[in-house]
């Protein structure tokens, strides 16, 4: 009060229960595995950040390994031949599904 000079304050101290040695010790805990703490959200972040491009890529090549897979039929079936250099093209395509596939799974959540 400002006319008697009277001051009155109100700590609120939220333990639920704990000690003040206790409170002390979770502190400390938390103080000490802060480095761990700042690496592994680090590394989550790089799995995030890594993540965008695969979906990108992944997004483009599976409709054009359906589309491989449509040629390769015609090929073989409807004009019963053979093109060397479309089935080195549907070995690239598949095989760039399969590594996106894998870099999809490396960065998945966890």
């Amino acid at each position: 009060e400002q006319g008697s000079g009277v001051e009155a304050r109100i700590d609120v101290k939220p333990s639920y229960g704990l000690t003040d040695a206790q409170i002390a010790d979770m502190l400390q805990a938390g103080f000490s595995s802060a480095e761990q703490d700042m690496q592994a959200r680090a590394l989550r972040e790089a799995q995030v950040d890594a993540r965008g491009p695969a979906l990108v890529l992944a997004a483009l090549l599976y409709p054009a390994i359906l589309f491989t897979v449509r040629l390769k039929y015609a090929e073989w079936v409807v004009l019963r031949t053979f093109c060397p250099w479309c089935a080195i093209s549907a070995g690239s395509i598949t095989l760039l599904g399969v590594l996106t596939a894998l870099d999809l799974r490396r960065t998945r959540k966890r």
